[in-house]
């Protein structure tokens, strides 16, 4: 064609542009014409924390004054794009206007991307529920547009005032992209048991709140017995020294998966004390124990709306293979939530209302007082969830 001069020969080159993959391939290579109009949205963006982390579920204490909403569109026809508008709204739990944000590009020309991103003022009440966000972007050529099908996205988030949580799973519209991992993800032909690894999920805290305890969605393969320990740190502490992990805010007792827990697909442990957070930037964790490789434990990521590196993080006890003990970048956005409801640890077992151990902490001895008649069992387990003592 005339774009190769008419030349009856012509030849390809392909650059790599990669650092960091393992590897690159080209297969199936198929021409075809470009589209004389052709816009494709291909990104959006909604964030109360900023910095590229996008929240599932948010209370409304969490909320600042504003609102990030963006969005980005490719022009991919052979033509320039002319008054394109992108547009995002975002719709109450009642299916009515909340707020929106909308920016006009003159001209975009064809390879080109148009980007918006803006803060958008809250509206001064907004109740409880799932919010609908639509995203799409329009322009003079509407009627030539080639695909209209990738010109509008779908996105959701949720104001939960008792849960907080970067993932959206059960929140974001459409097939979600689920990955796991847990007590058994780490083990290879030297070592068979990874017992105590560690995942991190990123928070910001806005406003001073009291977390009382952490819920965790549960994947397949966890088994009823698998145990877990929440704990809260600072972000700091996590960047300061990877290599170890010590300082806690608030730390839970081993949590055991039971069968309710199985089916209802979630994890919840109350802390011993609630954590009093003032404004900045925290990790929620869950310690998970497999009892020596009996019953493992895994917890879902979601990767259906990629977060940045230091989202989700994982802490491995022992080296395994080349990686040596320490903090790493291994998931997108841990199903690890903060509860604010501090009923969590209210009606597991109402024979044990009124319990008391004492002292605490103690130099060995304790007393175990119970208004129950029946009789009672009696069991110590130790970080590992080894049975300590059992009477």
């Amino acid at each position: 064609s005339a774009v190769a001069a008419n030349q009856p020969t012509v030849y390809l080159q392909w650059e790599w542009l990669g650092g960091w993959e393992y590897f690159w391939a080209i297969d199936d290579i198929q021409l075809a014409p470009l589209p004389q109009y052709e816009r494709v949205l291909i990104s959006s963006y909604v964030s109360h924390a900023g910095d590229g982390f996008e929240f599932g579920r948010i209370p409304r204490t969490q909320l600042p004054t504003d609102f990030i909403l963006g969005a980005a569109a490719l022009n991919s026809g052979a033509n320039p794009q002319t008054n394109l508008v992108l547009t995002v709204d975002v719709m109450d739990p009642g299916g009515n206007p909340s707020f929106s944000a909308t920016q006009t590009f003159a001209s975009v020309l064809p390879g080109d991307t148009a980007t918006m991103e803006e803060l958008v003022t809250l509206p001064g009440s907004l109740a409880e529920g799932l919010y609908s966000v639509d995203v799409r972007v329009s322009s003079d050529q509407d009627v030539d547009e080639g695909n209209p099908d990738n010109d509008t996205v779908a996105r959701a988030f949720e104001l939960d005032d008792y849960l907080y949580g970067l993932d959206g799973i059960g929140v974001s519209p459409g097939t979600p992209v689920l990955t796991s991992t847990g007590s058994n993800s780490f083990g290879d032909s030297t070592v068979s048991l990874d017992d105590g690894l560690m995942l991190f999920t990123f928070f910001r805290i806005s406003a001073p709140t009291t977390i009382y305890g952490l819920e965790a969605a549960l994947a397949t393969g966890t088994v009823e017995g698998g145990q877990a320990v929440f704990t809260i740190h600072t972000y700091d502490d996590i960047n300061a020294t990877p290599e170890i992990v010590s300082n806690t805010l608030a730390e839970s007792g081993n949590i055991t998966v039971n069968a309710t827990d199985l089916t209802n697909g979630t994890l919840r442990g109350a802390f011993f004390q609630p954590a009093q957070l003032a404004a900045g930037d925290y990790y929620a964790a869950a310690t998970l124990y497999s009892n020596t490789g009996a019953t493992h434990i895994r917890i879902l990521d979601d990767n259906t709306v990629p977060q940045p590196g230091d989202g989700s993080l994982i802490y491995l006890p022992i080296q395994i293979g080349t990686n040596v003990p320490g903090v790493y970048g291994n998931g997108n956005a841990f199903a690890l939530r903060m509860v604010l409801d501090p009923t969590i640890s209210v009606g597991e077992n109402a024979e044990l209302e009124g319990m008391r151990v004492f002292p605490n902490p103690s130099n060995g001895n304790v007393t175990i007082e119970t208004g129950s008649v029946k009789p009672c069992q009696v069991e110590v387990l130790n970080l590992l969830g080894e049975m300590v003592v059992s009477a």
